[in-house]
């Protein structure tokens, strides 16, 4: 299902893509481990399409429900590997859509533009928090893969 969810993307059908998604998320819950990475990436990627298509409060939740199943994932399967680190740049990108129609309501002024305004500025706010955390995430799988690299005798001649 996520491959057909794919597929209806690239044909442009993002509303289409979301829903096959959300099914998917749903058969995945229901016949897989719970701490299976399979199912973070799905809700990521429905949270994807959820933004992509303006839905932007119930990407976000489900973007937080996929960070931590992820962060609960071994390194080496998720937790602050390549997965997580993309999901929190997602969230962050979601935080700024937010943002983004936030300010586009303030364009009128008045104080439903200053609560527009404080609304985008909390946003982004957040995305910048998710993008530091992304950041430092990468920075400790690095450290943690030269760390268990073996030490090989160099051969110099």
């Amino acid at each position: 299902m996520v491959n057909l969810a794919a597929a209806h993307r690239l044909n442009g059908d993002e509303f289409t893509a979301a829903s096959t998604l959300t099914e998917a998320v749903d058969v995945l819950q229901t016949t897989i481990a719970p701490d299976e990475p399979e199912i973070s990436v799905a809700m990521n990627n429905l949270a994807v399409m959820l933004r992509n298509t303006r839905q932007t409060a119930e990407a976000k939740a489900v973007f937080a429900e996929a960070l931590r199943l992820a962060s609960a994932l071994p390194s080496s399967d998720g937790g602050a590997g390549h997965d997580y680190t993309m999901m929190q740049v997602n969230a962050s990108r979601n935080e700024l859509v937010i943002g983004a129609d936030a300010l586009a309501q303030a364009t009128g002024g008045g104080p439903t533009a200053d609560a527009a305004l404080e609304v985008a500025t909390r946003a982004v706010v957040e995305a910048e928090e998710l993008l530091r955390s992304a950041i430092a995430a990468r920075r400790e799988v690095r450290v943690t893969f030269l760390v268990q690299l073996p030490m090989c005798p160099l051969n110099i001649p």
